[in-house]
């Protein structure tokens, strides 16, 4: 959930950071940042249809671009004041914060915005995979990252008055208005990394049960992970316009972006120690210390930040609070309602040794019946043979199951299994780029050992269970 409110706080902030650039070059300019912004912004969750390996290699050279000219000029700062290294050595911001304890948690809290962006790599693992991002953070973002902030800092201690935007001054004059223009760009490439890890995220959410149902759509052939959901692009696209509307500037933004990006890191923190322990089975008494640490770490950063709350600091809460009464809401009323549905119901395997007892009548003919769970009778047919006292000579129960390939082969498609007294489980089996077709399923049957006539409807029973 609070992940959700970063989603929405990124793309806002980062626009918003990368045009104010404009009041650098000329303070009138200022008058279109917001404008600007709103325009990058459309531009940005209007291309998200078309899929990330489509619109990657688009953005993959401006990435690089942006990554090597901004660790250029970090380096060229560098050289001219190489005192700055001595920064490597942590005793000296551990001193600063010992000595200066009236500006530490204000400290604490602005250099956040630094690591911001780590909370999301998480969530687009499943979306890319792990080894690029792997590859292209230590190769590629973390040199260029260090180099560009490093220098930031040496242009301070040469010139105080850069405070007022150090990345920017940075740049030479004749360099301001393409930096600008490429920071942008990379501020839009960024943002839909972020925008990718809440359609991966909601999508899994979905398959847990833990959000209502929406419409998934599968944009590449190659990754599972690698989707597009067209109603959560419009939630994303409507909050990141009132975000800038209503805050206006980067600066505001930032008091809420802290607490939504170290909200999620503590999570993150948390679930990650536990899915160790339990899952992975790794050695509490080494495990546990690390543990300890990074939770201190994460606990430190987050109570630095809620002094922000009333300045803005409110809306990831919110947002969270919001989304996880929703998530909340559901699952309740999912169980509930499962819970209502399957009371009473009855295992197959036990009404199939009960039926053999019986001596049921059995009419001519094919029942198909569309089921969540193969392991019960369907309650369709529970309440035919209640009513009517009849069954189907041959009965189909039929499940569909999405798999992790893009598609499969119709000798692939069916897993059937006899079970006796002419009943049949039937498992439908689908790629993730595939769209379930029904008439097409009973072609294949008919193919199969299934013989009978769709058009002769007194000898099929059609029922579809949600």
């Amino acid at each position: 959930a609070l992940f959700f409110g970063d989603s929405l706080i990124t793309p806002a902030i980062s626009v918003l950071s990368a045009v104010e650039g404009l009041k650098v070059v000329s303070p009138q300019l200022g008058k279109y940042v917001i404008y600007i912004s709103l325009a990058l912004v459309s531009i940005l969750f209007a291309v998200e249809k078309f899929g990330t390996s489509k619109i990657g290699a688009f953005f993959g050279p401006i990435m690089l671009v942006w990554f090597a000219t901004i660790g250029y000029f970090g380096l060229l700062e560098i050289i001219d004041k190489p005192s700055i290294l001595r920064a490597l050595n942590p005793m000296y911001g551990i001193n600063f914060l010992l000595n200066h304890q009236g500006v530490s948690v204000a400290i604490l809290g602005a250099i956040v915005l630094a690591i911001t962006g780590g909370e999301a790599l998480y969530s687009d693992m499943g979306h890319f995979g792990r080894s690029p991002i792997k590859f292209s953070w230590f190769l590629v973002v973390f040199p260029s990252l260090l180099l560009n902030y490093f220098g930031q800092g040496a242009l301070l201690i040469a010139d105080p008055k850069a405070i007022d935007n150090p990345f920017y001054r940075l740049a030479p004059d004749w360099a301001l208005i393409p930096l600008i223009i490429l920071a942008s760009a990379a501020t839009i490439i960024a943002s839909q990394a972020v925008i990718s890890g809440v359609f991966s995220i909601t999508s899994q959410a979905v398959q847990l049960g833990y959000i209502p149902r929406l419409r998934v759509k599968h944009t590449s052939n190659k990754e599972f992970g690698e989707v597009y959901l067209s109603k959560i692009n419009l939630f994303l696209f409507s909050g990141v316009v009132l975000l800038i509307l209503g805050f206006k500037n980067s600066e505001n933004l930032s008091h809420a972006y802290g607490i939504s990006v170290t909200g999620a890191m503590l999570v993150d923190t948390i679930l990650a120690t536990y899915l160790l322990i339990t899952v992975r089975k790794w050695n509490k008494l080494i495990f546990i210390p690390v543990f300890l640490v990074l939770l201190i770490i994460d606990v430190v950063f987050l109570s630095s930040n809620l002094v922000k709350f009333f300045d803005g600091g409110w809306l990831p809460i919110v947002i969270a609070g919001g989304l996880l009464t929703i998530m909340l809401s559901w699952i309740t009323g999912r169980d509930r309602m499962l819970a209502a549905r399957w009371q009473g119901s009855i295992k197959l395997n036990k009404f199939l040794s009960q039926l053999k007892r019986k001596k049921i009548k059995r009419v001519s003919g094919t029942a198909i019946f569309f089921v969540p769970n193969l392991a019960v009778v369907p309650m369709a047919m529970l309440h035919n043979l209640k009513h009517n006292k009849i069954l189907h000579k041959r009965i189909v129960c039929m499940h569909l199951r999405f798999e992790n390939f893009p598609k499969l082969r119709n000798d692939e498609r069916l897993v059937i299994k006899h079970l006796g007294s002419n009943f049949y489980t039937i498992v439908v089996r689908y790629g993730f780029q595939e769209e379930p077709n029904i008439p097409r399923v009973l072609a294949l049957l008919r193919a199969n050992e299934f013989k009978f006539n769709m058009e002769e409807t007194p000898h099929s029973l059609w029922v579809k269970l949600k």
